[in-house]
């Protein structure tokens, strides 16, 4: 797969505008807020300015596109890279209507992944605005309570493949009950009641396709506990969902080294990393975890040996 963006689970990116504000935890740390301030484009706050580039963005999505019929597979599209779609700033209404009237003109060679911690506000902008069907729908939980306040909201969006970003994963999460099929029924909690009234909801179809789960990197990241990771591999595994694992971040478990030499801050590896890297922190969890500070290309993106790159199916057009 050709990539033109770093994000692993995505063949592209774009944004629409530069700039954001903080809702939770999985924010302090944000990669885009450091990146804007470097470029100075943009800012973060409820009256930060936000750098508009919506004709931009929609030049970049038909160009990906026209890619993607070439190449004969769908590009997928990270929509929001340095921004969120549903962020409520005034100066954003004119601008996601002009985002949103393009991507309901974009038919073909791009799923184009919209990604927000707004779930309430793309719900209700899903209702009023309806849903374009290039586009899937994803929600960023970093806890437990972000997941039961975002993915109920999700489930409402008549998108063909909806996903959810456990990145930075902060704690330990069960989302067990949102990874299995749908069941339809009238007590549906669907837009539009069951499905054999309405083609937005099906049988069979999942809640949740897909599980993206990723370490936090840049300064002041936070460590993953390997468990967290390893519970939603299993939970997806079981319910047939797509896992896919981008990345440690900043910190490497020690579960597979031989020691650490804590005089000289080093690592000494066994298995999954070459010996001696040096290590600038370490912590460890209330289970006994360990996590050296190691850097986010040395920690890599191995989990138990292996990469965990599984992409949902679309089931309808």
């Amino acid at each position: 797969m050709s990539s033109d963006t770093p994000i692993e689970w995505a063949d592209d990116s774009t944004s629409a505008w530069w700039g954001c504000t903080h809702v939770s935890p999985g924010c302090a740390h944000c990669y885009a807020e450091t990146m804007a301030a470097r470029f100075k484009r943009g800012s973060w706050g409820a009256h930060g300015e936000r750098a508009l580039r919506v004709d931009a963005c929609l030049a970049d999505l038909a160009r990906f596109a026209r890619r993607g019929i070439r190449e004969g597979r769908p590009r997928r599209v990270f929509l929001g890279s340095m921004c969120d779609v549903f962020d409520q700033h005034p100066d954003l209404v004119e601008p996601r209507k002009r985002l949103w009237d393009g991507l309901h003109a974009l038919r073909e060679g791009a799923h184009v992944l919209v990604l927000t911690k707004r779930a309430a506000e793309m719900a209700t902008w899903a209702r009023e605005h309806g849903w374009p069907a290039a586009c899937w729908a994803g929600v960023s939980v970093e806890d437990q309570r972000r997941a039961d306040e975002r993915i109920p909201h999700l489930l409402t969006v008549p998108a063909a493949v909806r996903f959810v970003s456990a990145e930075p994963l902060l704690s330990g999460l069960d989302l067990a009950q949102w990874l299995r099929p749908h069941r339809c029924g009238c007590s549906s909690m669907w837009l539009d009641g069951c499905g054999i009234h309405s083609p937005q909801c099906r049988e069979g179809q999942r809640d949740i396709a897909q599980v993206i789960v990723g370490g936090e990197s840049g300064p002041g990241a936070r460590p993953m506990n390997p468990t967290w990771a390893r519970s939603l591999r299993d939970q997806c595994e079981s319910a047939g969902t797509a896992y896919f694992f981008k990345q440690w971040g900043e910190w490497a478990p020690l579960e597979w080294s031989c020691g650490i030499d804590a005089e000289r801050g080093r690592v000494s590896t066994g298995d999954g990393y070459p010996d001696g890297y040096k290590w600038v922190a370490y912590h460890r969890f209330e289970d006994g975890r360990e996590m050296a500070r190691i850097g986010k290309r040395e920690a890599g993106r191995l989990l138990d040996g292996r990469t965990w790159d599984e992409m949902p199916e679309v089931t309808r057009d």
